[in-house]
């Protein structure tokens, strides 16, 4: 969350500081969620291990947003984003992005192929960018994150944003000023998305100070209609290989 930049809704960063594109999650045309709460929320526990997921199915939304629509919503499309996250305790995270839309004929192409982004907001501070692998890493003194995309569109590329404006991307409320302080957004982006159901795969690791933990990552395509689980295999450095397993919607 970038927090509250600003409290007028006439500055640019007002607005853009409420907004579903300035979170660490996913949109469409860099429109808004509406105001309503997730659905379907699940946890799972086991010693070293948490496991939390729900749902968002109110669509994404043109209309101006500032204090609330107050405005309107606008032309809107009818889309749902469910979320998963695996956290392996002190060692890596696991996020699953399912987004599922509905194409909108008589509303024209905007609507029937939007741009997908998914953006992870980071603190201020220089980060490294690897676009053939699809990671990012932060340059900070002692505390890291490494962040790779390891399942995306094939279309999907990598873009960092720090401080921009048209449209604004990448600021974060500053602790001791008023005002917004430039910080890199790490945004994965489908221009157009082309799909009707798409999953993402983020892999989260933190780490201190010196070089980031050394990965290779294998996705296997899941098909839950022919029972087959998605999987993800992870390839350390120093030998240690970790299988995660998952079948979208299957309920337990």
């Amino acid at each position: 969350d970038p927090g509250r930049i600003s409290y007028e809704m006439s500055d640019p960063l007002g607005p853009y500081a409420k907004s579903t594109p300035a979170h660490s999650t996913l949109n469409l045309n860099g429109w808004n969620q509406f105001t309503t709460n997730a659905d379907n929320f699940r946890s799972f526990h086991a010693p070293g291990y948490d496991c939390v997921s729900a749902s968002y199915t109110g669509g994404y939304w043109a209309g101006k947003y500032g204090w609330w629509f107050s405005e309107g919503l606008g032309h809107g499309l009818a889309a749902t984003h469910t979320r998963h996250v695996f956290w392996v305790h002190g060692r890596w995270c696991l996020v699953i992005d399912e987004v599922t839309r509905w194409r909108e004929h008589d509303l024209g192409p905007a609507h029937e192929d939007p741009s997908l982004e998914l953006n992870w907001q980071l603190s201020p501070g220089a980060v490294a960018v690897d676009h053939a692998a699809r990671r990012a890493q932060t340059q900070h003194a002692t505390s890291n994150l490494l962040l790779h995309f390891a399942q995306a569109p094939a279309n999907a590329t990598m873009a960092v944003f720090d401080g921009a404006m048209d449209p604004p991307r990448g600021w974060v409320k500053a602790a001791a000023r008023a005002g917004g302080t430039p910080a890199p957004m790490v945004s994965l982006r489908c221009q157009p998305w082309t799909g009707h159901m798409e999953t993402l795969v983020t892999v989260l690791v933190p780490y201190g100070q010196g070089e980031a933990p050394a990965f290779s990552s294998t996705m296997a395509l899941g098909d839950a209609m022919r029972g087959q689980p998605w999987q993800l295999d992870l390839a350390w450095a120093d030998g240690t290989r970790e299988t995660v397993r998952w079948m979208l919607g299957l309920e337990t």
